[in-house]
């Protein structure tokens, strides 16, 4: 009889062993990723995003890698310094023909400023965008650069000031949709260009401009 007693003790205590691990395993499982708290991302602010930038330098192992590790740093910092202002204005071209819905940049050529004629007889909207948007800097002629020079220095900045570009896409999408109901003529691009060379342009170089004084030492 005690025999008996003692194993029904037993059975039950493991039944209801098991009927918590079955309960707890299964409030468990009906705690999904979904119901866990969600983080936000902080918000985009611009200025913040320039302050940050400001605030940042270039590294002198970075400015050799972007030489790729051809010279040393204490002789390519001017090289590079001109070269990331001028692949921030690509990358506000870049992103200025994204919003326009226009073709990104092609091949270089010879440097040649257009006419007046010239931009009274383009074709369509983006030729005459194509015409407005020649630089010396970026084409066969240029002093200073290569054409195979931009795309390492666009990739950098991509990776380690990924807001510059974010920063001229906003911009451009907020002036296209807020200011110009999307409707895209010659108009458009003489003031997206305009608002581009005199409201946005200052802000971003600015904020390059500091960073680029920065003394690499502190970074």
């Amino acid at each position: 009889m005690l025999t008996r007693l003692i194993t029904c003790l037993c059975i039950g205590i493991i039944i209801h062993a098991d009927s918590s691990i079955s309960t707890s395993a299964a409030t468990s499982a009906n705690v999904s990723p979904a119901h866990e708290p969600q983080t936000t991302p902080p918000p985009f602010v611009i200025d913040d995003e320039l302050t940050k930038i400001a605030a940042s330098c270039i590294t002198n192992l970075e400015h050799e890698q972007l030489s790729g590790n051809s010279i040393r740093h204490i002789y390519v910092v001017a090289f590079n310094n001109h070269l990331i202002k001028e692949a921030t204005n690509l990358i506000a071209s870049m992103e200025m023909r994204a919003a326009l819905g226009f073709a990104p940049p092609g091949p270089w050529t010879h440097y040649k400023e257009p006419s007046a004629d010239e931009l009274a007889s383009a074709l369509t909207v983006e030729e005459y965008f194509d015409l407005r948007d020649r630089f010396e800097d970026r084409s066969l002629d240029s002093f200073y650069f290569f054409e195979k020079n931009f795309p390492p220095v666009i990739a950098f900045l991509d990776k380690r000031f990924p807001a510059i570009r974010t920063i001229f896409k906003r911009k451009f999408q907020e002036i296209l949709s807020d200011n110009l109901g999307g409707k895209i003529d010659r108009k458009t691009v003489d003031y997206i260009i305009y608002n581009y060379i005199y409201k946005i342009h200052p802000k971003v170089s600015n904020a390059i401009q500091q960073m680029l004084r920065q003394k690499s030492k502190y970074c």
